[in-house]
């Protein structure tokens, strides 16, 4: 008599493949903010995740990558995220639903990464990160506001976490200040 498969091989491959089978999750209210009405989430994993790490830096953008210390930090869907290897902080929901899903997408990303990890390059440095005055000074300083923002500085501010919008600056698109279109694309370019 053959003995009873709960998965088929195709499926007990996956789970072996799992980094993340286990965890335990807090919900709370952040401790250093005591009025917020926003929640914050702690995962204590039961295994170690340190070996995608890696692999998550290459895949993801923005990411801040500590390779001595193994932490990753990185934002997705405006939520700041932190990897350790046992642990994964996450900040800020409006309730519990929109946590316990956001999780579970987190756990599918750190899984499938691990899982793919053979077709995947890892990155070990840190990203270059951009600074607002960095980018600034590449503007026109009109602060005419046809970016949508009202000033020059403002714009600056958001092309650190959205670089590829820089085009929304119509000034810099013309001749008068393609000195300043042209260095702003050199750091950008730069930026891997």
């Amino acid at each position: 008599m053959l003995p009873h498969r709960l998965f088929s091989k195709k499926l007990e491959r996956a789970v072996y493949e799992m980094l993340v089978k286990e965890f335990k999750t807090k919900i709370s209210f952040p401790e250093c903010l005591p009025t917020s009405q926003r929640l914050t989430v702690e995962l204590d994993l039961s295994g170690d995740i340190r070996a995608v790490l890696p692999y998550l830096n290459a895949v993801l953008e923005d990411t801040d990558y500590d390779h001595k210390n193994m932490i990753l930090q990185f934002r997705k869907e405006k939520k700041r995220v932190i990897l350790y290897p046992k642990k994964i902080y996450v900040a800020t929901f409006e309730d519990r639903a929109e946590a316990q899903e956001f999780i579970r997408q987190l756990i599918d990303l750190i899984n499938d990464t691990y899982r793919n990890r053979k077709h995947i390059q890892p990155k070990f440095t840190k990203r270059r990160r951009l600074h607002v005055l960095e980018i600034f000074k590449y503007l026109p300083g009109t602060n005419c506001g046809e970016c949508g923002l009202p000033t020059c500085l403002a714009f600056a501010a958001k092309l650190v976490s959205s670089p590829e919008d820089f085009s929304k600056c119509s000034p810099l698109l013309t001749e008068e200040f393609k000195e300043g279109y042209d260095g702003l694309k050199k750091l950008l370019d730069n930026l891997e």
